[in-house]
């Protein structure tokens, strides 16, 4: 399905007056879940999601939980797939998040939940898989921090940062706030040999989930390192923003914040938050007129929910985004009423400039759907102010 869209401004400032409009291109089937969207060198467009069948209820829940992937050549007009990566390759987990090196390595984040019938660890488990060429074939690594505990859950960060020095960053959390730990690669993610603890100051020793879950890597053009986070907005102190008014908690109340690191990964300090409550699932893309283009998921709380981006700009110690003002509006179809919005929501920008954001919604019977978003940046047309 190809539907053409208006993209709407909230709190429309620098971009007042400007129309914006794109195509949406619906993938997969029903129920497919959190897309994530990378290019390979050659340009062709990969696209990895998973679908989280399900039976049973209840004491006796279980799941059965299979990567997908997807491939375009022409841009994201047009998918080839999906290729079931769990049946076909024998590759386990769930939320595929790629990080693609500059040489065409493609490395997928992935946790294997605790309630997959073809779990035999009775823990959740994380994998590293990666691919030297395009997906064809895989190698993976088990991605669980020193020292776990045995039985012990583990999470990743979602991205693998490629640092300018051709080193690799990936961070791997036990549960609570003790067990977090930062890899270190220097072959491309063939092998991690520099494994080290992490600290993260201000972090309260009884934060319950693993830290690094949902973090983002980013370099500015300095080497400063940041992690923009997912975290418990319970714990995320005064930086800057309302607690919401709601009743009880939800994983769904989290917010972002963002770290620094100038030692590689061994500490982090928290610099401020980043947007507000039920805001998540971050991914930052340097655009080709040098600009930085943000996008997220807005989860809960604010409906309409779905993906937003806003445009910001890379300085040489970090980057500057304004929250507040001039959000774009990508994605507004999930349901009202329905709580989670979907996600990932990240993009990548074609030769040609043409920008393709990867993201589901769901609907009022809270089934999801999968689309990319083919849009660009300078205006469909103009009325002067």
């Amino acid at each position: 399905m190809h539907e053409n869209f208006d993209i709407g401004i909230e709190d429309a400032d620098e971009l007042a007056g400007i129309t914006l409009c794109g195509e949406r291109v619906r993938i997969g089937t029903p129920g497919d879940y959190k897309p994530c969207v990378a290019k390979l060198p050659g340009g062709e467009l990969v696209l990895t999601a998973f679908f989280p069948g399900a039976f049973g209820a209840g004491p006796r829940y279980k799941c059965r939980e299979d990567m997908l992937l997807f491939r375009s050549r022409d841009g994201g007009c047009s998918w080839q797939g999906p290729e079931n990566l769990t049946v076909g390759k024998g590759l386990l987990g769930r939320e595929p998040y790629i990080s693609m090196l500059a040489d065409g390595t493609m490395l997928v984040t992935v946790h294997f939940l605790i309630d997959d019938a073809r779990n035999p660890w009775g823990y959740c488990r994380s994998f590293l898989h990666r691919s030297t060429d395009g997906g064809l074939t895989w190698e993976t690594t088990v991605a669980e921090p020193e020292g776990a505990r045995s039985g012990e859950s583990s999470c990743t960060t979602r991205n693998v940062l490629e640092r300018a020095d051709g080193s690799l960053l990936l961070g791997v959390s036990g549960e609570g706030a003790m067990g977090m730990h930062v890899w270190r690669s220097f072959d491309g993610g063939r092998t991690w040999s520099e494994r080290y603890p992490a600290r993260i100051d201000g972090l309260d020793d009884s934060y319950p989930y693993p830290f690094f879950g949902e973090g983002v890597w980013w370099e500015a053009p300095s080497g400063k390192v940041y992690l923009v986070n997912r975290l418990d907005w319970r714990y995320a102190g005064e930086m800057g923003f309302e607690m919401p008014d709601v009743q009880g908690y939800s994983d769904q109340y989290d917010r972002l914040m963002v770290y620094e690191t100038t030692d590689d990964g061994h500490t982090f300090q928290p610099v401020r938050g980043l947007g507000t409550v039920g805001e998540m699932y971050p991914a930052i893309l340097k655009l080709q007129d040098g600009r930085l283009l943000l996008t997220y998921t807005v989860r809960s709380i604010r409906e309409p929910l779905g993906i937003r981006a806003v445009i910001g700009t890379e300085e040489p110690d970090g980057f500057n985004f304004h929250m507040d003002r001039d959000r774009l509006l990508l994605d507004t179809q999930t349901a009202p009423g329905v709580t989670s919005g979907g996600g990932f929501g990240r993009t990548e920008q074609l030769e040609d400039g043409t920008l393709v954001t990867s993201y589901s919604w769901r609907d009022a019977e809270h089934v999801t759907h999968m689309e990319v978003a083919r849009w660009r940046l300078e205006p469909a047309t103009v009325t002067p102010a």
